[in-house]
């Protein structure tokens, strides 16, 4: 469905059109591709979805465009108030005119205006887009972090409401944790090595990780074990942990399992772990930094030991002001 917006002057004294696409809406999913055809592939196959088909997830392309055909896109992807903002994209011919600062002004006040409670992206660190970020209410996820996020009232209140699991369910990803899975990747709480399988080190974003979870189980037949599970609330599809598997890099037959919980449900990702079939194999490795002794008593629990300690291995934040231990665990 679209919904045509008010049209605004660019900078050359030229006009456009500004609306709003709320997937899956056919008529434009062409134009859309064709726009945003210069992604990767797995960001592709996301477009081509999120634009075609109902999801539990809502879809929305910001578009300024001429005579029916876009030239700027701002997109949001959400669930019950929490999203991302992406696919920030102005063709070349058309930058440096103001169409996405207008998109950037007609998304917030959407997002605001219809109750939204949280958004994340990701950007270069001090880059003209991070600026123009936070002109609009962005804030970075820790100092000299290009991982942004907006909170419409505080963000004590958002996580204190966000991470309050009531009924904890436990299930492989969909398309509401790519939205919902952000925060306990993100915000602040213990833990640097969040999940090595989604490319999370640190308070980074896992759009991208969990776009390819989410891709590699629709893909599966029925029945087939799922490499990741999530424990998320079970009416509001708060995402509060998270286990993986994937097959070693570097050794034969060993597989790397990762664990990471918000601090309130390390008990519950006994279960999670437990419910995470992993396949045959010589060995099962674990990583553990110093900062997540909660981590270390499930992984021990789950007959996992420690193994080497790799001392002062990672950096507790981006300044580097510490560095953290590492113990791998491992399951013979």
């Amino acid at each position: 469905m679209y919904t045509s917006l008010e049209p605004t002057n660019l900078k050359d004294g030229t006009s456009a059109e500004l609306g709003i696409i709320l997937g899956p809406d056919e008529d434009w999913a062409d134009r859309v591709d064709h726009l945003l055809g210069h992604k990767s592939e797995i960001w592709q196959w996301q477009n081509a979805t999120t634009i075609r088909q109902p999801l539990e997830l809502e879809c929305r392309y910001a578009i300024a465009s001429r005579d029916g055909l876009p030239f700027a896109n701002v997109a949001t992807f959400e669930h019950a108030g929490v999203g991302i903002l992406g696919h920030v994209f102005t063709q070349e011919d058309a930058r440096g005119k103001g169409a996405a600062s207008a998109l950037m002004t007609v998304v917030m006040h959407d997002f605001k205006t219809r109750g939204g409670r949280a958004l994340y992206l990701g950007t270069a660190f001090d880059s003209p887009a991070f600026h123009i970020y936070r002109k609009h209410g962005f804030a970075p996820v820790e100092p000299g972090s290009g991982e942004m996020v907006f909170h419409a009232g505080t963000s004590q209140g958002f996580n204190a409401a966000f991470f309050d699991i009531a009924t904890p369910e436990i299930g492989p990803p969909s398309w509401t944790d790519w939205a919902m899975g952000q925060p306990l990747f993100t915000d602040e709480m213990p833990g640097r090595l969040r999940c090595m399988r989604l490319g999370v080190l640190g308070r980074t974003g896992a759009e991208s990780g969990l776009l390819a979870v989410i891709r590699e189980h629709l893909a599966h037949p029925a029945g087939h074990p799922p490499t990741c599970l999530l424990l998320r609330d079970a009416k509001r599809r708060s995402v509060a942990a998270c286990a993986t598997w994937s097959h070693h890099r570097h050794w034969p037959h060993t597989i790397i399992v990762d664990l990471y919980s918000h601090p309130h449900t390390w008990d519950a990702s006994e279960s999670l772990l437990a419910k995470l079939q992993l396949p045959p194999c010589a060995r099962a490795v674990a990583y553990v930094d110093e900062q997540t002794p909660e981590k270390a008593a499930v992984l021990e629990k789950a007959g996992f030991r420690p193994g080497a300690t790799f001392h002062q291995r990672i950096a507790a934040d981006l300044a580097r002001s510490a560095h953290l231990d590492v113990t791998e665990y491992v399951k013979q």
